[in-house]
C-alpha cells in the first residue's frame, strides 16, 4: 500500500508514528463510549492508596486500541512480503496482549482488581517468551552469545542440545535461561509501571523511538517500522492517559509493550548472527551495530538512494546526513583499547 513511498526509509519510520498515532487517537473516543455503554471499569483495591480510589470504573483495556494500530500500519506498510522477523514481533507481542486481555477480562468479569492469578500470568509469559527465543535462535540464526561493550562476548551455546525434528531444533539452555529472565522480567517491568496515568505509555514509547532509530541505521526497515508504530500508538494514547486518564491500557497493552520492546531489542537488533557480520569497529554486533556500521551502509531492502542523497544538497556538497555524522564521530572516540575473547586472551588495538 506504501510502496511508493519505497524508496525514502527515512520519511516511511516518520509516516510509522503518525499515522500509528492518528489511527489511535480516531478509534481510541468510540472504544472508551463502548467499554462505559458496557460498564466495563477499574477494579481498585480498597486498601491501596486513598488517590487511587478515584480510578475506580475507568475503562481498561486500551491497549486493544494501540494493538490494532500498530499491527494495521506495520502489515500495510511492510515492504513486500512481512518478513520472517516482523511475522515474530508480531507474534509475540499479540500472544501477550492476548494473555493481557484474558487477565483483564477476568478482572471485569469477576469485579475484582484480580484476574489470572500470578502463576497463571507468568506461566503465560515464560511460554510465549520460551517460543520467541527457540525461533530466533532457529529461524533467524541468532547466535546464543551475549556481548559486553569493550569487555568479552559470553557464549551461552556451550549447552545445547539439538531436538531431532526437521533440519533439528537447537535448544540452548543458558542462553534460553537468560533471555526468559529478560523478557519476562521487562514484560513484569512495564506491568508494573502501568500504575500511574502517562508513566507505562510514556516510558516505551521513548525506548521505541530509540529502537526505531537503532533499527533504520542498521538497514533493517520493518522492525524499524514496527517500533515506530509503537511509539505513535504510544503517543495517540497519551492524549486519553494523562491525569486525569480517561483510560488505561490495563494488561492487555503493558504485557504487549514489554514483550515487543525487549524482543524488538534482543530478538531482532541483535545481528549476533551465525554468519559473519562485516564491521571496522571493535564493539561487537549489539547494541554496537549502531557504532560499527559501515560509512556506506546499505539502505533497508535495497531501497533506492533518494537524489538529495547522492548528489548532495545545494550549498552543502560532500555534507553528511545527521546520523552518519553521529555515527561516524562515535566511530572515532569510542574505540576500546583491549578486547577480551574468551579463549583467544587479550587482543590490544592502540586508540588513533
Amino acid at each position: 500500500m506504501f510502496s511508493l513511498f519505497s524508496a525514502y526509509p527515512t520519511f516511511m519510520v516518520f509516516l510509522a508514528v503518525v499515522l500509528s498515532m492518528v489511527i489511535t487517537m480516531v478509534l481510541m473516543p468510540a472504544w472508551i463510549r463502548f467499554l462505559k455503554r458496557a460498564q466495563i471499569g477499574q477494579q481498585v483495591r480498597a486498601d491501596g492508596p486513598q488517590s487511587h480510589l478515584v480510578k475506580q470504573g475507568t475503562p481498561p483495556m486500551g491497549g486493544v486500541i494501540m494493538l490494532v494500530a500498530v499491527i494495521v500500519f506495520t502489515l500495510l506498510a511492510s515492504v513486500g512480503a512481512p518478513t520472517v522477523e516482523l511475522w515474530l514481533l508480531l507474534g509475540a507481542t499479540v500472544a501477550t496482549g492476548l494473555l493481557g486481555f484474558i487477565d483483564d477480562a477476568s478482572k471485569v468479569a469477576h469485579e475484582r482488581s484480580l484476574g489470572l492469578t500470578p502463576k497463571a500470568k507468568l506461566a503465560g509469559q515464560f511460554l510465549i517468551a520460551g517460543v520467541f527465543v527457540l525461533c530466533a535462535v532457529n529461524l533467524l540464526d541468532i547466535a546464543p552469545t551475549v556481548e559486553i561493550p569493550f569487555v568479552c562476548t559470553i557464549d551461552l551455546g556451550v549447552l545445547t542440545t539439538v531436538v531431532p525434528v526437521g533440519d533439528g531444533i537447537e535448544i540452548p539452555w543458558l542462553y534460553l535461561i537468560y533471555c526468559l529472565i529478560l523478557l519476562v522480567g521487562l514484560c513484569s517491568a512495564v506491568n508494573l509501571s502501568d500504575c500511574l496515568d502517562g508513566l507505562a505509555a510514556g516510558t516505551v514509547m521513548v525506548v521505541m523511538l530509540v529502537m526505531a532509530a537503532i533499527a533504520f541505521r542498521t538497514g533493517t526497515l520493518e522492525p524499524a517500522l514496527f517500533a515506530g508504530a509503537l511509539a505513535g500508538a504510544c503517543i495517540g494514547f497519551l492524549w486519553f492517559n494523562s491525569f486525569p486518564a480517561d483510560i488505561f491500557m490495563g494488561d492487555t497493552g503493558s504485557l504487549a509493550l514489554g514483550m515487543s520492546g525487549r524482543g524488538h531489542q534482543g530478538g531482532v537488533h541483535r545481528h549476533h548472527h551465525r554468519r559473519p557480520v562485516r564491521g571496522r569497529g571493535p564493539l561487537g554486533h549489539d547494541p554496537g551495530v549502531l557504532l560499527q556500521e559501515d560509512e556506506e551502509a546499505h539502505l533497508p531492502h535495497g531501497a533506492a538512494a533518494s537524489p538529495l542523497r547522492e548528489e548532495g544538497l545545494v550549498g552543502d556538497e560532500g555534507g553528511r546526513a545527521f546520523l552518519d555524522r553521529v555515527g561516524h564521530a562515535c566511530r572515532l572516540r569510542l574505540r576500546a583499547p583491549v578486547r577480551l575473547v574468551p579463549g583467544g586472551g587479550l587482543t590490544w588495538r592502540p586508540r588513533e
